[in-house]
């Protein structure tokens, strides 16, 4: 069975490719900065699994809060809330995955502290997500 890519909306093929950058290729290049022998040394299959296993909690951590706030958890929902959700969630978790490496420019960090700092980032992020949502007055059940 072939699958048909005329079939895919617009937006969910900027959905994958927004999500590619953020998880995969974010997480490999962050990999190749911080710790450059472990990128060298694994194959092509583990460094995505582990480029995405190092980005993907703080994508998912930026996409569930816009799932509710999108009311793509209700019944009457339109059919693109979820995409919307995971596009707003890829564009606020690039400031958090991109800081470390873009910092790497100017201090020299270690791992740890690399990831140290992509959660404090990340940390504000979320402050800042439920600070925005919060004043547009919307109500969330979580």
């Amino acid at each position: 069975m072939a699958f048909d890519f005329s079939k895919l909306s617009p937006l969910s093929i900027m959905t994958l490719v927004m999500a590619f950058f953020v998880t995969v290729s974010a997480g490999a290049l962050f990999l190749f900065v911080y710790s450059r022998e472990l990128f060298l040394s694994v194959d092509s299959f583990k460094l995505c699994l582990l480029s995405f296993g190092i980005t993907s909690p703080f994508w998912i951590v930026n996409t569930i809060p816009h799932f509710f706030w999108e009311g793509a958890g209700n019944a009457d929902a339109k059919i693109d809330s979820p995409l919307i959700a995971c596009l707003s969630g890829c564009i606020w978790t690039v400031p958090v995955v991109y800081s470390p490496i873009i910092s790497s420019l100017f201090w020299q960090l270690n791992f740890r502290n690399a990831l140290l700092m992509m959660l404090a980032v990340g940390l504000v992020v979320f402050v800042i997500l439920n600070f925005i949502e919060g004043r547009s007055g919307k109500k969330v059940a979580l």
